[in-house]
């Protein structure tokens, strides 16, 4: 865990039997989401697949839940509509990590069991000061 950082929790989406990590929230103690990030496979227990396949699920993802989690569940598409961008770009940037490090190991299951890489990538984020940044620019 980062200074700073109180908590986090992971997106996944499932397959079937499998599922695999979509994106990784950290807030701090305000509840206020502050970093993004990518996990390396056995951080999870998911299932790696690559950036166009993580990114599709991001695209379309959605949680169409009622009652009292609703409002949270809002929240988290908006968060990533919002981070779109940064997220495509970590995603992306996890993928070209995974390959340096395939050819440093060697091997795909050393790299995805390496307990030296659990975040992949990862990019601090300030939402109220993204958020004036966004409104600024659709109100011009």
């Amino acid at each position: 865990m980062i200074v700073g950082e109180h908590g986090h929790f992971h997106l996944f989406k499932r397959n079937g039997q499998q599922f695999h990590h979509l994106i990784g929230i950290a807030l701090n103690q305000q509840g206020m989401p502050v970093r993004l990030f990518t996990t390396n496979e056995w951080v999870t227990g998911e299932v790696m697949v690559d950036a166009r396949t993580v990114l599709l699920s991001i695209q379309d993802f959605s949680m169409a839940v009622k009652g009292r989690y609703a409002p949270l569940y809002r929240w988290i598409e908006s968060l990533l509509k919002l981070y779109s961008a940064e997220i495509g770009s970590l995603i992306k940037a996890r993928d070209d990590k995974l390959a340096k490090l395939m050819v440093l190991f060697g091997n795909k299951e050393l790299v995805f069991d390496s307990k030296d890489h659990h975040v992949l990538t990862e990019c601090n984020i300030n939402l109220m000061d993204d958020l004036s940044k966004h409104l600024s620019v659709t109100n011009e």
